[in-house]
């Protein structure tokens, strides 16, 4: 399971805190849009997060992204 917060948009950049739990939500997420990328550029400190996991989440949010809508909260349940 993955689960995020909004911390900050920029240009064709957004960063989440990530985590595997929510009362995990340790790390952090950066996804360009623009080029369909994202990096796990720190990994939660209790919990752990699956890098399949991530990217079904980040493809099911694209849409919004490069619609100019970012959720404040992101998830993925198995």
């Amino acid at each position: 399971m993955v689960y995020c917060n909004l911390i900050k948009q920029h240009d064709n950049e957004v960063v989440y805190a990530v985590g595997g739990s929510t009362k995990d939500i340790t790390g952090e997420l950066i996804i360009n849009f623009k080029d369909k990328t994202y990096a796990l550029t720190k990994p939660p400190l209790n919990s752990k997060v699956y890098n399949r996991h991530i990217s079904a989440m980040v493809s099911r949010a694209m849409h919004n992204f490069s619609n100019g809508v970012f959720p404040k909260r992101l998830s993925y349940e198995i």
